[in-house]
């Protein structure tokens, strides 16, 4: 049976690290996540926040980049956009993440660092959140790199017989796959799973290629609606998991104009939020309806 909290030594060592992200918090990293994960959907996540691991033990949030044996990510450095853009289970987990980072005010921005570095029985994942402009952060981490790798040889070594004691068995949480994980449908008070497979086996640009009609129709359990081919362009984008700017920066069009695109799509809709948006467009099988 499911206990009602993740493991309590987990739990009691999030204290700990928000006197860590304090030693750092000149670098302008504002948070920090440690995934360890040993495949079969095994994890074991250390984070300053115990609400946020709460949170994911809780919610079942799916662990993104992961087969079942574990990280399917090479050794080295990932920035945020390089996993939008390579892998369609990351946005999933990011944008979830986000949206309850904004509700407990914790700054989850676009700009995120992920290390990887493997060891013998697992696999290790640090996250670093930057409260830094894109150009800053790229700058920081071209010319300023090493300050990366000090940083994580410095907490391993602070925090090894933590690090020891997280991996035991008992420490571990089982979190589901992307391609496993249900959310709660807004349209039929149910759970769906993501059908990943169809709306993801066109690349965004080869669905660029197939809108070709000013407008489309889709059926929805309150009726039918009309969506414009810029509008289902810039779901497809947010599906991809960008925020307004980039959206914009891709589509070749004004960040007022996408956030006008987003308000009709949620009028239509009849979302509240942007991960609303992207719950519905899943859960009503949009993208299946457009004849291919």
């Amino acid at each position: 049976m499911r206990k009602n909290s993740p493991p309590k030594f987990l739990m009691n060592v999030a204290p700990y690290f928000q006197d860590f992200i304090r030693t750092v918090n000149k670098y302008h990293i504002t948070h920090f996540f440690h995934d360890i994960t040993y495949g079969h959907n095994k994890i074991s996540i250390l984070t300053p926040d115990s609400e946020m691991l709460r949170f994911y033990y809780e919610n079942n949030i799916p662990i993104a980049c992961c087969n079942e044996f574990g990280r399917i990510l090479a050794d080295g450095m990932y920035i945020n956009k390089t996993l939008m853009n390579q892998y369609n289970d990351y946005p999933v987990l990011f944008s979830k993440l986000r949206d309850a980072g904004l509700k407990r005010s914790i700054c989850y921005g676009e700009n995120a660092l992920h290390y990887v570095m493997r060891e013998e029985d697992c696999q290790h994942m640090f996250t670093f959140f930057f409260d830094l402009p894109e150009d800053d952060f790229l700058h920081l981490l071209i010319n300023q790199h090493a300050i990366i790798q000090d940083t994580i040889d410095h907490y391993n070594f602070i925090a090894k017989d933590i690090l020891l004691e997280a991996k035991s068995s008992e420490n571990r949480i089982t979190l589901p796959n992307v391609r496993d994980f249900r959310y709660s449908s807004p349209l039929e008070g149910s759970s769906f799973k993501l059908d990943w497979d169809h709306i993801f086996q066109y690349s965004f640009e080869q669905w660029d290629q197939i809108l070709k009609k000013p407008r489309y129709w889709f059926r929805l359990q309150k009726g039918t609606v009309i969506f414009s081919r810029m509008e289902i362009k810039v779901s497809i984008e947010l599906l991809k998991g960008k925020h307004a700017g980039e959206i914009a920066n891709v589509l070749n069009i004004k960040q007022t104009t996408v956030e006008s695109y987003l308000q009709n799509i949620k009028n239509k809709l009849g979302a509240t939020s942007k991960s609303e948006i992207v719950e519905y467009i899943i859960g009503a099988r949009l993208l299946h309806q457009i004849s291919l």
